[in-house]
Order: structure tokens, then C-alpha cells, then sequence
């Protein structure tokens, strides 16, 4: 079934020798997300019995079926699901940070020509698909994983600054120097009260989030970067300057506008 024909989300929650039984079907390696075993390296004996453990457990849920001329087929939604993080023309990478955390959570999106995928990491050997019923649905609910709220955002403000700066103005106000990382802001050639809103939010809690789009489009692949901050007074939006690589675009944003940045990006 195309996610296009669900009226809700699709679920599975797979073990990692799961995910790998499912990617040898396809004839896939590996997809973005899928790590190392913590568990360590198995020896060929061993991955094929856990292999073969693995495809049992899928058809005992049903999720995998044996015909009888001993080919195995997947339970459909599950199969577009796996194909669609293996073979989509369009993906969405991000890691999150919510306040006070200290390591990220990994999300992955995929969009193919038919369906919409999230797949997330629940615990080291758990992955977790959700087959969307549209890509405007895998947006919004990236946008609730990034913990995108609609933080109210005063006027407009842009900043401009080298990559080698942004780095020293963060560390200022997180140590409470808020006038010294003001002024070197103001030193850039960055206007005093937009300054000042940045640092604000930079010396209080806030939220990160790292995106990374990719996309296949007349046979080339496009990347597409941004950083996405959140705070109690402002969302900023980080991206490279279009006109210099060695400097920062900095500016508001709204969830409205994130969305719309997401869009652009699925739109062919």
C-alpha cells in the first residue's frame, strides 16, 4: 500500500538482525542509522543463524510470510517502509538536542515517489519505522521530534558573521561575557539590537537542531544545510551564506517558515 492511500501512520518496531534479514531481502548492506552491533562483530556462522532467527521471529508477527516455493515476502507496508530509507530520492537527516541533553537523537526521513518514511533509534538494537501518509505528515512530525512549537519571534533580524565566530560568541554567552560577545558581534557589522537578541538566546536554555537534506534531482546529487535554535524569545536559523562558504547567515525564523524551508526541499 503508497503511504498516499493511509488515512494514519504505520508502525514496526524492528530488532537490528530484523532490519538486516529485511535490507538481504532487498539486497541491501546498510541504510543511514544502521550502526555497528554493540554487541561486537559476529563471525559469517553466527550472522547466518541470527539471520535465520531473525526471519523466523518476522513471520511468527506475521510481518513475513514462507511460500511455498520457499521465497519469502514481506509484509507489504513494512517492505515500502525498509525499501523507502534504501532507495527514496529525497531524505531529511537530524539530530536533536533538547535542553539540558547531552547527546542528540538521530532522526532519519526518507521520501520516495510513492511513500513517506521516519525511522528512529529507540535503543542501540531497536529501529523504529514510521511509514507516514504523506510527506506534509513526516514534516509535521518532524517538526514535533524537533520540538518546533511556534516560539513567538519579534521582528525580523539577520546577522551576518565568519563560521570561526559564531563558535566564540556562543562560548561569551554561555559564560556570562553577554557585552563582549554583543560587541564582537557589533565588530562584524551586525547591528546592535540583533546582536543583542542573539546573545540572549545563546546565554539561556535552548534547543538545537542539526538538519541535513539530501536529494537526487536530474541525476545529481543536492545537499542543503541549516541549524535551527530555539529559545524562550527567539527560533534562529543558521545556514552558509549564499554569497561567501566562510560566512554564517543568522536570522529569525518561524515554524511556519521552517516548514516552508522543509517543503521547498520535497517539492520536485
Amino acid at each position: 500500500m503508497a503511504s498516499s492511500e493511509m488515512a494514519v501512520p504505520v508502525d514496526f518496531l524492528l530488532a537490528r538482525d530484523e532490519l538486516l534479514y529485511v535490507l538481504s531481502l532487498l539486497s541491501v548492506v546498510t541504510i543511514p542509522g544502521l550502526e555497528d552491533d554493540p554487541a561486537g562483530e559476529m563471525t559469517p556462522e553466527q550472522q547466518a543463524i541470527a539471520l535465520r532467527v531473525a526471519g523466523r521471529g518476522l513471520r511468527a508477527r506475521e510481518l513475513a510470510a514462507l511460500r511455498d516455493d520457499g521465497e519469502v515476502v514481506l509484509q507489504n507496508n513494512l517492505l515500502a517502509a525498509v525499501a523507502t530509507c534504501a532507495f527514496g530520492q529525497h531524505a531529511i537527516f537530524v539530530n536533536h538536542w533538547a535542553i539540558d541533553q547531552t547527546l542528540p537523537i538521530p532522526i532519519f526521513a526518507h521520501i520516495g515517489e510513492n511513500n513517506s518514511v521516519i525511522h528512529t533509534l529507540p535503543a542501540d538494537v531497536l529501529h523504529f519505522f514510521s511509514l507516514q501518509p504523506s510527506s506534509a505528515e513526516l514534516i509535521q512530525q518532524i517538526l514535533a521530534l524537533c520540538e518546533v512549537n511556534g516560539t513567538p519571534t519579534n521582528d525580523a533580524v539577520e546577522l551576518k558573521v565568519p563560521s570561526t565566530t559564531l563558535p566564540q560568541v556562543r562560548e561569551m554567552a554561555e559564560s556570562g561575557a553577554k557585552a563582549d560577545a554583543v560587541n564582537l558581534l557589533v565588530t562584524n557589522g551586525n547591528a546592535a539590537q540583533g546582536a543583542q537578541a542573539l546573545v540572549d538566546t545563546l546565554a539561556n536554555p535552548y534547543r538545537t537542531s542539526s538538519l541535513q537534506l539530501a536529494r537526487q534531482k536530474n541525476g545529481q546529487a543536492e545537499h542543503q544545510d541549516g541549524l535551527l535554535l530555539q529559545g524562550d524569545q527567539n527560533s534562529w536559523f543558521i545556514t552558509t551564506s549564499s554569497a561567501d562558504s566562510t560566512s554564517l547567515s543568522i536570522r529569525t525564523v518561524t515554524q511556519a517558515e521552517v516548514q516552508e524551508w522543509l517543503t521547498a526541499w520535497l517539492t520536485p
